[in-house]
C-alpha cells in the first residue's frame, strides 16, 4: 500500500494510492493510446495539486528554505568573484610610472574591489534578510511580476511542453534570466543615463528616479495574470498595485551607488548576482515539473495497465 513521503505529507497531498508500489508492476512494451491518454490526463491533475500546495506553503509564513540557503551561500560566492574580477581588471599600471607608485596603485585598487565585495555581501543578506521578514509579517512588498504568476494547468502544461521540445532551455533560461536581463537592465537604467548626464560626482537625483523606474518596471504584468488592483497599459499589458516594489528600487540605488563609486563594471556584476536566487529558482522549478510529471504519468500508466490486467483476470 501507497505511504506519503514526508515532503507530501508535510504538504497535505498525501493520500493512499496503489500507483506508487510498482515493484511488482510491468509496463507492457506498447501501452494503449486510450490508456496513455488518461494516465497524462490524471498525471496533470495529480501534479496541479502538488504545485497548488507546494505554491500555498511558500506563500506561508516561513523562515528559510532550501533556496534561501542557496541565496545565502552564493552571495558569498559571489563576494569573492566580484573581489577577484575587479582586482585583476584593475591591476595593470599605467605606462610610464615606477615600481613604487605601480605597487601603490595595484593596492589601491584592490582595496577597492574588496570593499566592494564585502559592501555587495552585506547588500544581499541584507536583502534577504528584509524579504524574510515581508514573507513572515505578509506585507505587500515584494516583485509583482513573479507573484502573480498563478499555478495553472495550463502554465504547468506549458512548462513540461517546453522543456520536453528543447534539452538547451535551462541553459537558455540561466542566462536570460541570471545574466543577459541583469546587463541590459542595467545599461538601461543606470550606465545610460549616467553617460547622458555626464556629470561628476553621484547625482542622485539621476539615481533616484531611474530606479523608481527600474522598480515600477517588476509591476508590469500580462493580460490574464491575477491582480486585484491594476492599471490598464496595453491590450496585454497591466501594472499592477498590488504588491510595493521597494527591494527592486534598493537594488536599483544600490547598483547606481556602486557605478559611481567603483565603475561600469559594478552595477552589472551587483545585479547578476542578485539575480542568481530568481535564475536558479526557474530552472530549478521547470526542471522539478517535467521530472515530476514523467513520474506521475509513469505510475498512472502502470496503475491503468494493472487494473487492466486485474479486470482480465476476474473475467
Amino acid at each position: 500500500m501507497y505511504q506519503p513521503s514526508q515532503t507530501e505529507t508535510a504538504r497535505g497531498v498525501g493520500h493512499q494510492d496503489p500507483a506508487r508500489d510498482l515493484d511488482t508492476v510491468r509496463l507492457a512494451p506498447e501501452p494503449s493510446p486510450e490508456q496513455c491518454e488518461q494516465a497524462r490526463e490524471r498525471a496533470f491533475e495529480r501534479l496541479f495539486e502538488l504545485r497548488v500546495s507546494q505554491r500555498a506553503a511558500s506563500d506561508a509564513s516561513r523562515l528559510m528554505s532550501k533556496r534561501d540557503v542557496l541565496v545565502a551561500f552564493r552571495s558569498g560566492v559571489a563576494a569573492a568573484i566580484t573581489w577577484g574580477l575587479l582586482g585583476r581588471s584593475a591591476v595593470p599600471a599605467a605606462l610610464g610610472q615606477d615600481d613604487d607608485a605601480a605597487r601603490g596603485q595595484e593596492l589601491f585598487r584592490l582595496q577597492e574591489a574588496g570593499r566592494f565585495a564585502w559592501e555587495t555581501l552585506l547588500f544581499q543578506c541584507g536583502q534577504l534578510a528584509f524579504g524574510q521578514m515581508c514573507i513572515a509579517l505578509k506585507l505587500p512588498i515584494g516583485n509583482a511580476a513573479v507573484k502573480s504568476q498563478a499555478v495553472t494547468k495550463s502554465s504547468i502544461i506549458r512548462t513540461i511542453e517546453a522543456f520536453e521540445r528543447d534539452p538547451a532551455l535551462a541553459v537558455k533560461l540561466y542566462g536570460s534570466v541570471g545574466i543577459l536581463g541583469p546587463a541590459l537592465e542595467e545599461g538601461l537604467f543606470r550606465i545610460l543615463p549616467s553617460k547622458l548626464i555626464d556629470r561628476q560626482g553621484m547625482q542622485w537625483s539621476v539615481g533616484i528616479p531611474s530606479s523608481l523606474a527600474f522598480a515600477a518596471l517588476h509591476n508590469i504584468i500580462r493580460e490574464g495574470q491575477p491582480a486585484n488592483t491594476a492599471i490598464q497599459l496595453t491590450d496585454r499589458t497591466l501594472f499592477s498595485l498590488d504588491m510595493v516594489p521597494l527591494p527592486q528600487f534598493l537594488l536599483g540605488a544600490f547598483c547606481w551607488y556602486a557605478m559611481k563609486r567603483y565603475g561600469d563594471l559594478a552595477p552589472i556584476l551587483a545585479h547578476t548576482f542578485n539575480n542568481q536566487a530568481l535564475a536558479l529558482s526557474v530552472v530549478w522549478g521547470g526542471r522539478e515539473t517535467a521530472a515530476d510529471f514523467k513520474r506521475l504519468f509513469q505510475e498512472e500508466l502502470a496503475l491503468q495497465q494493472r487494473r487492466q490486467r486485474i479486470e482480465s483476470s476476474e473475467d
